[in-house]
């Protein structure tokens, strides 16, 4: 059974012909993973609307259900948790930090809105690059990997169990 969620590309306007092969091979593989129905914690880590006071997308969770959904499946190897900042952006003195994953040097978000269908799922990729300046992403915070990802997951498991 196929998800019911839009996947799109953002091509870069200068796109060479591997360029707009990979991204559309990144685009395809997206798609099997949900038509493989590997991907069940992130369609829930998506439908979730945020709590009050956050900014809306969700995107810390649905980009750790993504990855832990990944590295569930086995299908991880390459792929990265990114969180980065937008000083521009502040929602109570506080600046906007956002979570996004890359692969093969790709910005793949799953927490776009779209305003024609904003009740719809939508992923978005797109050449990080593009997608940083897109986003207005001024600094990394972290990057992390399957293993660092894993890591990071047992680490608070503990901390809740204190």
């Amino acid at each position: 059974m196929k998800a019911d969620i839009d996947i799109f590309v953002v091509p870069k306007k200068d796109a060479d012909e591997y360029e707009r092969k990979s991204v559309n091979k990144l685009a395809l593989m997206v798609r099997q993973f949900f038509d493989d129905e590997i991907m069940e914690d992130t369609l829930v880590a998506i439908a979730e609307k945020p709590l009050q006071g956050e900014f809306a997308g969700n995107c810390h969770n649905i980009v750790l259900a993504f990855m832990t959904d990944l590295i569930i499946a086995r299908r991880a190897q390459g792929w990265f948790w990114v969180r980065g900042e937008n000083p521009q952006r502040t929602q109570q003195g506080i600046t906007w930090e956002h979570s996004w994953l890359e692969y093969n040097g790709f910005a793949v978000d799953a927490s776009e809105l779209l305003k024609e269908r904003p009740d719809k799922p939508a992923i978005s990729i797109g050449e990080a690059e593009l997608y940083y300046k897109a986003k207005g992403i001024k600094k990394i915070i972290k990057r992390r990997n399957a293993a660092q990802t894993r890591r990071w997951i047992v680490k608070r498991a503990k901390d809740e169990e204190k």
